[in-house]
């Protein structure tokens, strides 16, 4: 049974299960009205060998028409399942405007997977086709050359509010492909990046340092825990006043400073 399950949410969150095949996906759905669920969360669950191509929820999800919360975290999903899910996600966004409905997908997780490059351009046109996205986290454990893929959704997910790329894995051009991305865009609602855990050396900390006194000036969340070379650097100091000015603003002006 799952956690917790009303006509809207529908969540199995670490319950531990092992979904070995595609029947077993849509036994776990069955009796759910599948149209009037707007929160969906198989986070920290296992699919096995046989379901992980995501055929049954990719049924699944081609049904919610009303999803606003996807998190699918820790899954076991591969380039394949990640393609599947991504068409089915689609599919759903493509119903709605056939009737003259709005994208209703808020909040996408689907980190700690093995998506890689190879559903990269699937997953930005999932980004392209429910423009109201504003939290998005899918790059940690999702490979070493995830960068491309996440660089590649950046560029659709202009109204982000909330991005989290923690713990990532990547390699140093993989950092610079991603900062770049968040300089050629603009994100007027982007108030928080997660960037703990991962590998920045002086270069990424001097492009973000630029990137805070040319872009992202609603930003006011940072975090770079867990990085090497933090004391004593310039570029971090600076980066530090910079949203100290900000949150002394905000406090003089609670409606914000643009």
């Amino acid at each position: 049974m799952p956690t917790r399950s009303t006509s809207k949410v529908v969540d199995f969150r670490n319950q531990s299960l092992k979904l070995e095949s595609t029947a077993s996906v849509l036994e776990l759905f069955e009796g759910i009205d599948l149209t009037n669920v707007g929160k969906g969360v198989l986070t920290g669950n296992m699919l096995g060998v046989a379901a992980a191509n995501c055929k049954g929820l990719g049924q699944i999800f081609r049904q919610m028409r009303n999803l606003k919360v996807v998190k699918l975290a820790n899954l076991g999903l591969n380039p394949q399942g990640g393609q599947t899910l991504a068409n089915a996600l689609l599919a759903s966004a493509k119903n709605s405007r056939v009737l003259n409905q709005p994208s209703n997908l808020r909040v996408l997780v689907i980190s700690r997977n093995l998506l890689r490059d190879a559903s990269a351009s699937n997953w930005g046109e999932v980004i392209a086709a429910h423009p109201n996205l504003t939290r998005l986290d899918m790059l940690h454990k999702n490979g070493a050359r995830g960068w491309k893929a996440e660089s590649d959704v950046l560029r659709m997910a202009k109204d982000l509010e909330y991005l989290d790329l923690s713990a990532c894995m990547l390699e140093s051009d993989g950092y610079v492909r991603i900062i770049a991305t968040l300089g050629q865009q603009t994100y007027p609602k982007l108030h928080t990046i997660e960037l703990g855990g991962n590998a920045f050396i002086e270069v990424h900390y001097k492009t973000l340092r630029g990137l805070f006194t040319s872009k992202l000036h609603s930003l006011a969340t940072l975090d770079l825990s867990g990085n090497e070379d933090l004391e004593d650097n310039a570029d971090i100091s600076a980066i530090a006043e910079i949203l100290e000015i900000r949150k002394s603003r905000r406090a003089t002006h609670p409606r914000g400073i643009g």
